[in-house]
Formats: C-alpha cells, sequence, structure tokens
C-alpha cells in the first residue's frame, strides 16, 4: 500500500484559481460508490490491473495507460474489475475557480475515461507533486497551484477520450506548437512562425489549437507567460516588475500589467504584496 498525501496546508484560505487537496501514488484502490457523488475534481490513472467506472448510466473499464476525469458532484462507482486482485492508482483531488473555466470547452469537460498518449509523462508530473516539500507556506501553496495547472493543460493535450470523440491527432500535432511556446515565451512569438513549426496554415492551427485546448493561442501564450512571470516575481523579489513582464515577453509595462490583472485578478505588485514581498 503507499502513503497517501493529504498535505495540511490545504486548509488556507487563499484565492488561488487551482488548489490540490489530495494526492496518492501506487494506490491499492478500494471499491468506492458515491450516490451523491464528490466534492473535488479526480484524475485516477491505472497503473496495474484493471478497474470499472459506473457514471451515467454507461460501465467503462480502466485499463494500464488509462485514466478517469470525474467532475464533482456527479453520482459514481469504481472497483477493481476482477475482485480479488488490487487495482492499483495514482491519483489526485482538487477544486478551483479556474478550473471550469478553464476545461469547459475541452474534451475534459465531462466525466469520462481517457487514454493516456505519454502516460510515463503524466506519472512523472504526479510524482513530481507528489514528493514535493510539503513544508506549510504560502510559497508552497502557490507552487502547487501552479503544478496542478501545469498538469491539467498536459491532460488535455496528451489524452483521447475514449468515446469515439478522440482528439489524439489533433492533441500530437499541436504538441510541437506546445513546446516551442514554454521553451520562447520570453521572446516574441508569431502565429506564420508557429503555424510552420507544422506545417499548417495559420487559419487551420487556430481551429486546430482552439479544438484541442479550449482556448486561442494567442491566449494560451498569454497564460504561460503570466504562469512563468508569477514564478520570476517570487524568485527575484529584487527586481522591478517591469523588468519581470520583459522577461516573460511583454513589451511593456502597462500591457504586463493589463494581462496579469486580467487572469490573476491583481496587479503584479499586489501580487507580490499578498505573498509578504514588498518593495
Amino acid at each position: 500500500m503507499s502513503a497517501i498525501l493529504l498535505p495540511s496546508f490545504v486548509q488556507y484560505n487563499l484565492s488561488v484559481p487551482f488548489q490540490i487537496k489530495g494526492i496518492g501514488i501506487n494506490h491499492h484502490q478500494e471499491p468506492i460508490n458515491r450516490p451523491s457523488g464528490f466534492p473535488l475534481y479526480q484524475w485516477i490513472q491505472c497503473v496495474q490491473g484493471c478497474g470499472t467506472l459506473h457514471i451515467n448510466g454507461t460501465q467503462y473499464t480502466i485499463r494500464p495507460g488509462q485514466g478517469m476525469f470525474l467532475w464533482p458532484d456527479q453520482p459514481h462507482s469504481y472497483q477493481s474489475a476482477v475482485l480479488e486482485k488490487p487495482w492499483v492508482v495514482h491519483f489526485i483531488c482538487f477544486k478551483g475557480s479556474g478550473i471550469e473555466t478553464l476545461l469547459k470547452d475541452t474534451q475534459l469537460g465531462q466525466s469520462g475515461v481517457f487514454t493516456l498518449n505519454e502516460p510515463d509523462m503524466i506519472t512523472a508530473k504526479l510524482k513530481q507533486i507528489h514528493n514535493s516539500d510539503f513544508i506549510p507556506t504560502i510559497f508552497t501553496f502557490i507552487h502547487l497551484s501552479e503544478s496542478l495547472y501545469d498538469l491539467l493543460l498536459h491532460l488535455m493535450i496528451h489524452t483521447t477520450k475514449n468515446s469515439g470523440t478522440s482528439l489524439s491527432v489533433q492533441n500530437q500535432r499541436i504538441a510541437p506548437v506546445v513546446t516551442y511556446i514554454h521553451q520562447h515565451y520570453s521572446e516574441p512569438l508569431f502565429l506564420d512562425s508557429l503555424a510552420e513549426l507544422c506545417g499548417f496554415s495559420q487559419e487551420y492551427l487556430c481551429q486546430l489549437f482552439k479544438k484541442a485546448t479550449g482556448m486561442r493561442i494567442f491566449e494560451y501564450i498569454q497564460r504561460t507567460r503570466i504562469k512563468y512571470s508569477k514564478k520570476l516575481l517570487m524568485d527575484m523579489p529584487n527586481l522591478p516588475s517591469r523588468v519581470i513582464g520583459e522577461m516573460c515577453g511583454f513589451n511593456s509595462s502597462s500591457y504586463f500589467n493589463r494581462i496579469f490583472k486580467k487572469f490573476e485578478q491583481i496587479s503584479p505588485g499586489e501580487f507580490r504584496r499578498q505573498n509578504g514581498i514588498y518593495d
């Protein structure tokens, strides 16, 4: 049996949009029956054995390399498909005001079973969260919020829903663009150059990216830049926020402040002050 981590800092009353409430690695999954659902989002990934999920009047089978994404408050049950044999899973439970907005127009916008294109990568991200230093501080809480956001983005791109509405081909085809954005977010990014990475027209890349991720490509770029700017605002407290903005690809301090406030509802300076960093 694995140790299930339920961090003590989950009781922090902070307004971050992505909050991890519990995580387990190599957990021997016991039978679960929830006629009223569960109050958190759940990702449960099969590692060994085979399980069954009952939800919305349908039965699904979950095998290694697959997982189930469950939205809150939906009645469901799941258990090992062979009761005398263990069903080993990784799981993470979470909540937050930003999750529905992020996922509602993607394939993760409904509960279901998904096949992973790269299960080892998702496992590595779960283990990285599980093995984090869980000293109950605000900095740890914010770091885990960013890690959960990163995990959800990868699940959006690297999963195929087991319902005949597969987006796996599209997800694989935009993967070079996603990787390039994360590697070059500090530089000017142009749609024609991104489209050339995949050999697409600009219009087709925009359509494909929106279908796979649920957001426009330039919104994804902005969110990625803001994600990295938050880390630098914490890690480099002596640097002015305008310099942080320039390092993350924003060509003016006013534009950086406007986009930061758009996604975080506070300014970069207020973000620092909320986290104990004062000019």
